[in-house]
């Protein structure tokens, strides 16, 4: 079976919980909770009593407790893979994740952008489509949420210039909007 890995970023109470549900529900995805994850991370290192600026005592305890680990208590490595992929800049012209991280997978079939944070860049997401653009499978979906605000209306008009006849979009009025883009493979 192909494994399907789909991750949503974005600031606190941007509605990536929402979309995550949803999807999961509809596709009958395994859904997880990042932010638990956080939380629970956190728990396990205040009950520990851990110094956060050591990140050996981080490492360690979280590998000697890791009952909340999905590898150990769910059996979902063959579902998901959690990637760390931090901003880092890119040719002094804009910020967005560090793709190296992701350079082993083969193919993106589905991809939710809900990030990076917009402060700093009008044009945040931007560079998700030339960047990602290679690795999207034929016929992937991508989702882009936000999409009444004036940005992502933005950011959809240049990839609907930048990428002509290879992406098709449906906009859906929901209450932030949401577009789902398909890439389209002309033979």
């Amino acid at each position: 079976m192909k494994k399907i890995v789909i991750t949503i970023d974005g600031p606190a109470g941007s509605g990536k919980g929402r979309i995550a549900k949803y999807i999961a529900k509809k596709y009958n995805f395994i859904h997880i909770d990042s932010g638990l994850l956080y939380r629970k991370t956190a728990k396990l290192l205040i009950e520990n009593k851990i110094n956060l600026n050591k990140l050996d005592q981080i490492k360690q305890t979280l590998i000697k407790n890791n009952n909340f680990s999905l590898r150990n208590n769910h059996n979902l490595e063959e579902y998901a893979n959690v990637i760390h992929a931090p901003l880092k800049k890119y040719n002094d012209s804009f910020i967005w994740y560090d793709t190296s991280k992701i350079d082993s997978l083969e193919e993106i079939d589905f991809l939710i952008i809900d990030g990076p944070p917009s402060k700093g860049s009008k044009d945040a997401r931007y560079p998700a489509m030339p960047i990602l653009f290679d690795k999207l499978s034929n016929n992937a979906i991508i989702i882009l949420d936000d999409s009444k605000r004036k940005m992502e209306k933005d950011v959809v008009k240049k990839w609907k210039n930048d990428f002509p006849n290879q992406l098709q979009f449906k906009y859906i009025d929901n209450d932030k909007g949401l577009f789902i883009i398909k890439k389209i493979i002309k033979k």
